[in-house]
């Protein structure tokens, strides 16, 4: 397995308030997946918070999009290394910029 390295510019923290724990989730289910950019046309079929990144029971096994939404908590200025893992193909985005 090979990947490309893209080094990013640091960022400035974003302050935020009322944080719940956890991360929002969303399944989605399509006849036929097109793309991760849009859950445009995809049937919401479950959401909700949970605590760790991993499938939905009853998760198909294939044309489906999951998406996470969350917040990261630093606590000291570090260098950070984000990747995903996916057969079909995914997607991070960290503040509306394009990660992975």
């Amino acid at each position: 397995m090979t990947g490309v390295f893209n080094p990013a510019q640091l960022t400035e923290a974003i302050a935020v308030k009322n944080v719940r724990a956890g991360l929002q989730f969303s399944y989605y289910e399509r006849n036929k997946i097109i793309n991760c950019d849009s859950t445009h046309n995809h049937q919401l079929i479950n959401s909700g918070i949970i605590n760790e990144i991993k499938l939905p029971e009853n998760c198909r096994d294939e044309n489906f999009l999951l998406k996470y939404e969350g917040y990261i908590k630093i606590e000291k200025p570090e260098v950070f290394i984000f990747f995903t893992l996916s057969d079909d193909g995914a997607v991070l985005e960290i503040d509306d910029k394009r990660i992975v």
